[in-house]
């Protein structure tokens, strides 16, 4: 069983998307685990947060017809323990959470999210023992001018000490993917 080191905090990281395609951010979280020692970072939950910024006028914006997309979109996020550039499976063990928004100009927005923790285990959260993780967006169509969709992910976790049992057994899953 996993022992927490650290109360829970919470870790915010915003990527910034004006193009059609895929952006990244990287989350360094390298310097709050000590591997050596079997400790992992235990996410416990991660929300997701859209919006639009205004670059002419330095202002964040609700997401809206025009802003940041003058026609129909769809535009997600995936947070990740590898750095893959582009959204991966859901069956993919490297995927920690994902949210996906179809939005159009008409002001009608669908919204789905997976759920979590995303393993299944007697965990209450997942295990990271990477030094980075990685979130990752998509739109489908290129923001108006000056107008940019801003994803912004609140990460809540704690840093834990693993059993050598669950030291093991998350060290084969990291190098099986």
């Amino acid at each position: 069983m996993a022992k927490a080191i650290t109360g829970s905090f919470t870790i915010t990281e915003e990527l910034r998307i004006n193009a059609l395609g895929y952006g990244t951010a990287t989350i360094p979280i390298g310097s709050l685990i000590d591997v050596g020692d079997a400790q992992a970072l235990e996410v416990e939950a991660v929300d997701y947060i859209y919006m639009n910024f205004d670059s002419g006028t330095d202002t964040y914006e609700p997401v809206r017809a025009a802003a940041p997309y003058g026609s129909d979109v769809g535009f997600g996020a995936q947070l990740m323990d590898r750095n893959a550039g582009t959204f991966i499976s859901a069956a993919d063990n490297n995927l920690i959470s994902s949210s996906m928004v179809q939005f159009d100009s008409a002001n009608i927005t669908t919204a789905a999210t997976d759920f979590f923790p995303d393993d299944f285990q007697k965990t209450n959260g997942r295990f990271v023992v990477n030094d980075e993780l990685y979130l990752v967006g998509y739109a489908s169509s290129a923001a108006q001018a000056s107008q940019n969709l801003c994803i912004t992910v609140r990460i809540r976790a704690k840093v834990v000490k693993l059993s050598t049992r669950d030291w093991m057994a998350v060290s084969l899953e990291t190098v099986q993917n």
